[in-house]
């Protein structure tokens, strides 16, 4: 998958067993915080807020996940997961440009729809 060169995805090291099927992120130049989302056919990994070369990346399996949802407010779109043991949120870096918070609000609606897809898959069951 070409985009996993890129930061903050390059910084990810997947085990042997899992592949990217999905990966997001905004490649604004301007930022100094970045996020990225990669869905594995195991797992979801998100990083919010990376800052240059440091980044932080959450593991959820997927047979955790029950729910995902985009909610857009204040300038900042946000991805809610919901699972087994509560919510968790990817809150996109703030920007002044608009179309860079609608660029991301895109990228969370695609990661909503390919949580989906992997999910009703029966191997992620």
């Amino acid at each position: 998958m070409e985009p996993l060169q890129y930061f903050p995805l390059r910084t990810l090291k997947l085990p042997p067993e899992e592949k990217a099927v999905w990966c997001g992120y905004n490649p604004t130049f301007h930022r100094f915080l970045d996020y990225g989302l990669i869905i594995t056919n195991e797992a979801l990994y998100l990083c919010g807020r990376s800052w240059w070369r440091f980044a932080r990346w959450r593991r959820i399996p997927l047979q955790d996940i029950k729910n995902a949802m985009v909610i857009k407010g204040r300038g900042r779109p946000q991805l809610r997961i919901e699972t087994s043991r509560g919510a968790v949120r990817l809150t996109t870096p703030f920007d002044f440009y608009g179309d860079e918070m609608e660029f991301d609000a895109k990228v969370l609606e695609e990661a909503v729809l390919a949580i989906g897809e992997v999910t009703s898959r029966p191997s992620a069951a």
